[in-house]
């Protein structure tokens, strides 16, 4: 269960994308898909107008598939922990959805780890297609079409990119950041932390250095994104970021864990939760010896110290 501790630790952005991934039985698929496309949860924000042209819906009538969705959403999950009432719900959805263009965030926690390995999964993959000579060519099975095939591969590559790591893509204001343009044009990437690799893919994959809006019919990743190196100069780093806060959260959380004395179960059990989380990491059934290991030491601990009191009260 999600705690009000855990929940106000987490973005609410995070939580409210978290809650509608695990809705499928309650929430149909276009109520989902128009929370999430209207309000720009886990993707970009669309008017009105947009998604009545894409979905084929009256505009009026989205209105009241959102309305049942955010009611429902509130009702069948544990959304209602962190928001009291459903008018409190509908003003956090609005405020994302106006702050959508002016905030860039992204946590380690926005993604799961499976996730996170899926994005990693092209760097070897693009290695590969680097080393492929530029003068060898690709004839189609038809015979009818002839193309170098490292460009062929960057395409089938670029289409897989696009899938697995769409999630870290956030509207930014990225024309007016500077100090992004000049690392991009400079390559300058080995140092720089979590935000701003993902900043610098969103710049790359989203925005394509072109247009200060993409598009809301839909992402398109090219062969060309990829071939100048930087995009996998980049996912490099991006794995060196999320491994580091992989490390340093779980330091954190285990150390508190072992050493405050004041922990009783429960609160073990929140802190366990909040590393799996931060970990990109679903709290399952599979994870239950580690924190049944952890009471076992606090327990341990706990009677030594009894112990110990116990004999410093009887010498004295």
């Amino acid at each position: 269960m999600i705690t009000d501790d855990i929940c106000q630790e987490c973005d609410d952005r995070i939580l409210i994308e978290h809650e509608l991934e695990k809705t499928s039985q309650t929430l149909s698929y276009h109520e989902r898909k128009v929370l999430k496309s209207y309000f720009g949860i886990g993707q970009q924000d669309m008017t009105l107008q947009e998604m009545e042209a894409i979905f084929d819906i009256p505009t009026f009538r989205l209105r009241v598939i959102m309305q049942k969705a955010i009611q429902r959403l509130w009702e069948h999950t544990e959304i209602s922990i962190r928001f009291g009432t459903v008018s409190e719900l509908e003003v956090c959805l609005n405020k994302i959805k106006d702050e959508s263009w002016g905030i860039y965030q992204i946590q380690l926690h926005s993604l799961k780890k499976s996730e996170w390995d899926s994005i990693f999964e092209m760097i070897p993959w693009l290695e590969e297609i680097e080393k492929i000579d530029p003068t060898e060519m690709f004839t189609d099975k038809c015979g009818m079409r002839t193309r170098p095939l490292k460009y062929v591969k960057y395409k089938s590559a670029s289409v897989q990119l696009i899938g697995r790591i769409s999630k870290i893509f956030k509207p930014f204001d990225w024309a007016n950041w500077q100090e992004g343009i000049n690392i991009l044009k400079e390559q300058f990437f080995s140092e720089i932390d979590l935000q701003t690799t993902c900043k610098l893919l969103t710049i790359l994959l989203y925005y394509k250095e072109s247009t200060e809006r993409l598009s809301p019919f839909g992402i398109h990743c090219r062969a060309q994104d990829l071939e100048d190196g930087r995009v996998l100069k980049l996912l490099k780093q991006l794995k060196i970021n999320v491994e580091q806060e992989q490390k340093i959260k779980h330091e954190e959380i285990l150390d508190k864990i072992n050493n405050d004395k004041e922990l009783d179960d429960d609160s073990i059990e929140n802190l366990l939760k909040q590393l799996m989380l931060n970990l990109g990491l679903d709290y399952i059934a599979s994870k239950k010896h580690i924190l049944d290991g952890i009471k076992a030491r606090i327990k341990e601990r706990k009677e030594s110290n009894k112990n110990a009191e116990h004999l410093s009260l009887h010498h004295d």
